[in-house]
């Protein structure tokens, strides 16, 4: 009898430790890896922008990511030209009416993914 009452228990023993480490380890592990950080390189894995074309008068980007984007700046020659891009969706292209003198470097960035800088030289 003794047997069972110890078997009883230990299992009693094992059940709280497990519950226990299932409310505990959560906490742990937010603490050290903050939501907001594991969201942002989540969005940042998943995004892609590339600029498909350039003209003197025109910038056309397209969304290769599987997220949508949005908060462009577009800079060329490292100026900020403070244009208004509404959200663009995955697979999606905007064309950015812009005049773009050669030689220029062309960069674009949104809120979580950026093009290389693209030297624009007219043919």
């Amino acid at each position: 009898m003794s047997q069972l009452v110890v078997m009883i228990i230990l299992l009693l023993i094992g059940i709280s430790m497990a519950g226990l480490l299932y409310v505990w380890a959560p906490q742990v592990v937010k603490d050290i890896y903050p939501e907001q950080a594991q969201d942002t390189q989540y969005f940042r894995s998943r995004a892609c922008l590339g600029i498909q074309n350039i003209t003197s008068d025109s910038i056309t980007i397209n969304n290769c990511g599987s997220i949508p984007l949005e908060n462009f700046n577009v800079y060329l020659n490292g100026i900020n030209q403070n244009m208004d891009i509404q959200k663009l969706n995955p697979g999606n292209n905007y064309t950015i009416p812009v005049t773009v003198t050669s030689p220029a470097d062309v960069q674009i960035t949104s809120n979580y993914a950026e093009t290389p800088v693209i030297k624009y030289i007219a043919s």
